[in-house]
């Protein structure tokens, strides 16, 4: 595969800001010069995520990681270094070459690079269908001006489409664009429905129904939502489903994204809260009333993963129901997910027989804030819904209880159940000390709680923080970044004997110093030509990354250098020790193993009255910037 070059390797990392990059996923606070988050790496609690500018790196404390934009990228959307780079290039328009002059061919793309490129080539090629004046196209716009309601603006801001009743012209059309055969399987949009080998002849999965591009946070086009019309043809087989979502894909999850958010996530920050509506139109109904932060599940359970990643930018959550009982049961099977993400959730119920499509539409977006802006509370909601699953009998609202403290006790902190049980207690009017006593009997007599979403997948070990900088290597190697002229004088005094390399910082450290004594080392455009593993790459940024006081570099240099030599000249005399004990050593050798052994010791005797010194200049801060 082509090369990309180091000058364009340079230009991604240095003109993309990362705290840009970061925030359509984290949302940043200032901390100083740095920006400051939520890990999206852990479900953690309290804020351990960190972006320098000044460098234009990251460090997550809770899990060790750390790195530039490319390394971010790779880590958040799963890519490989070339994937992450041309991604980056792309979203940024920022140019890209190749060493040979060209670019990758279609043979080196990646699955999912493919399967995404194949969903942007399906959606021109349904909103084509949905703008043209031949076919189904007339017919198509009038139902979505007349019938839904919405104006051709919105049709082109969220790339609306139609999907042809019959034909296989979309995927004749990815074949000529070179797409491989797996990709336009596992895509999703075909199936294979007679048990035809090539997929030029595969069934298109979506055929004469309306078409939703959903999108992931950065904006990607990764699925769609098909809603039935009348031209959807009698041998779909799923013609009688009003709604008919991509299938699961390496490029989709369900349980793991929100229709809308790559919009909702921003004006969801600014506002503090989020809202939560059924469907795909009816998010595109309030978005377009003014109501951006809006979102909507992708037609299955809400997820604790989805809720975590509203968390990410705002912990308040309004859930637009409807007043049924199925309405109530869906609502009340949220709550405790949204305990367990930390979500304050609170609850509108609609009208019956109306959704937020429809009555937007024919109220109004002043009727529709007026209705937001009744939600009740979380207990307001639940428990008068639990009562009602129950006979009003003094056994009925006991058990009516048990069921509340069910959903209490999935949060893991003891005030939030505390607030939420006083919340029920005032809305009951039941007893307080008869409830307070029943809730921490049931604390203590229930089965410990699992605490893990179902739908998702079993959560990554947490790594540990990095421990580069507990080691004398590691010292040293943070004060070579800090300036090229301390690489250098640290280069002529150091004996490279002295550095143990078989530790990423040891490795990281005698290449920079060989680079510096050979006065070649300027700094960070050269370090991927240094650095060969990944555990070498999480090493330097992890030390890059740290911030400490700029005070006694010199004084804390040459005590790391007095006791790598020290420890040098400690091993040496191990492994002569380690001789002496063999048995089958001839007396010869061991007078001449006495004797370089008791010249060690005295050699690290010396050492104390005349230490290896150093004395820095002055710093240029001509660092790795």
């Amino acid at each position: 595969m082509p090369r990309i070059t180091a000058a364009s390797i340079e230009a991604i990392k240095t003109r993309i800001p990362l705290e840009e990059v970061a925030g359509r996923l984290v949302q940043l606070k200032r901390a100083g010069r740095n920006w400051r988050g939520l890990s999206p790496f852990s479900n953690e609690k309290t804020p351990s995520f960190y972006v320098l500018p000044d460098k234009n790196i990251f460090k997550c404390f809770s899990t060790g990681l750390a790195g530039d934009v490319i390394r971010f990228i790779q880590e958040t959307e799963k890519l490989e270094f070339v994937e992450a780079i041309e991604t980056l290039a792309e979203r940024h328009g920022v140019n890209i070459e190749y060493e040979d002059g060209g670019g990758p061919s279609t043979a080196f793309r990646s699955l999912r690079k493919e399967i995404l490129e194949i969903h942007e080539y399906a959606a021109d090629f349904y909103h084509r269908q949905f703008l043209s004046d031949e076919g189904d196209g007339p017919a198509i716009r009038k139902y979505w001006q007349d019938q839904r309601g919405f104006p051709m603006e919105v049709a082109s801001n969220f790339k609306i489409g139609y999907a042809p009743p019959q034909g296989n012209a979309l995927n004749q059309l990815l074949l000529k664009k070179e797409f491989s055969e797996e990709a336009i399987q596992q895509c999703g949009l075909f199936y294979d429905a007679r048990g035809r080998r090539e997929v030029g002849q595969w069934k298109a999965r979506f055929r004469g129904r309306l078409m939703i591009p959903i999108r992931n946070i950065q904006g990607q086009i990764i699925a769609f939502t098909a809603r039935q019309l009348d031209s959807t043809p009698d041998d779909d087989p799923a013609r009688e489903a009003k709604y008919v979502n991509s299938p699961e894909t390496p490029v989709f999850h369900k349980g793991r994204m929100l229709f809308n958010l790559d919009r909702a996530s921003r004006p969801a920050t600014e506002r503090n809260c989020f809202y939560m509506v059924e469907g795909q139109l009816d998010a595109l109904r309030c978005t377009h009333a003014g109501f951006e932060n809006t979102v909507a599940p992708q037609g299955t359970g809400v997820t604790e993963e989805q809720l975590r990643l509203l968390g990410r930018y705002s912990h308040q959550l309004t859930i637009l129901l409807d007043g049924d009982r199925a309405g109530r049961e869906a609502a009340l099977r949220i709550l405790p997910i949204a305990l367990r993400a930390e979500i304050e959730v609170s609850f509108v119920t609609l009208p019956d027989g109306s959704d937020p499509d429809s009555y937007i539409q024919e109220h109004g977006k002043e009727a529709w804030q007026k209705l937001l802006d009744q939600a009740i509370t979380a207990m307001e909601f639940a428990l008068p819904a639990l009562l009602q699953r129950h006979p009003d009998t003094p056994i009925g609202r006991r058990e009516a209880f048990q069921d509340l403290f069910h959903i209490l006790r999935e949060s893991e902190s003891a005030i939030v159940r505390n607030a939420y049980l006083e919340d029920a207690i005032v809305i009951s009017r039941e007893e307080a000390h008869a409830i307070r006593q029943d809730f921490e009997h049931f604390l203590h007599t229930a089965t410990p709680v699992v605490r893990r979403s179902q739908d998702s997948e079993p959560p990554a070990p947490v790594k540990k923080q990095h421990d580069s900088l507990t080691t004398l290597e590691g010292v040293l190697l943070w004060i070579v970044l800090q300036d090229v002229n301390w690489a250098q004088r640290l280069a002529q005094v150091i004996d490279h004997h002295w550095i143990q390399s078989d530790s990423p910082e040891g490795k990281v450290l005698a290449r920079i110093l060989a680079e510096a004594e050979a006065e070649t080392w300027e700094g960070a455009h050269q370090i991927d030509e240094l650095l060969d593993t990944q555990a070498e790459r999480d090493c330097f940024f992890a030390v890059y990354a740290e911030e400490r006081p700029m005070e006694n570099v010199e004084a804390i240099a040459n005590e790391c250098l007095l006791k790598l030599a020290r420890r040098h000249i400690q091993n040496q005399i191990e492994q002569l020790s380690g001789q002496l004990a063999d048995r089958s050593t001839d007396a010869e050798t061991l007078r001449r193993i006495f004797s370089d052994r008791k010249k060690l010791s005295q050699l690290k005797q010396d050492l104390i009255k005349h230490p290896p010194q150093i004395q820095l200049p002055t710093t240029e801060t001509k660092s790795l910037n």
